[in-house]
């Protein structure tokens, strides 16, 4: 996937098919039920999936455990709910 490709679907602006959307989750290691509780938390809560990833990206990069684990942790209690 190109990254004009992938930057149009992250602004959604863009659609994904059903075969490069589940490659693209096989190369982050993120299962489809992964990816929509987490879709569906933000999205239901008005938060950005946007501003999520890239923090998520950024938290991964700078190996900042603290704020990842905390991410995780939210994401945790709000599957409970």
């Amino acid at each position: 996937m190109s990254q004009a490709s992938l930057s149009l679907f992250e602004r959604d602006e863009s659609v994904l098919s059903v075969d490069k959307f589940f490659h693209s989750l096989e190369r982050l290691n993120v299962t489809a039920e992964e990816y929509f509780e987490i879709y569906n938390y933000y999205y239901y809560d008005n938060f950005s999936l946007y501003q999520f990833f890239l923090d998520l990206k950024e938290s991964y990069y700078k190996s900042d455990i603290k704020i990842l684990s905390k991410m995780l942790n939210s994401l945790k209690i709000k599957s409970r709910c």
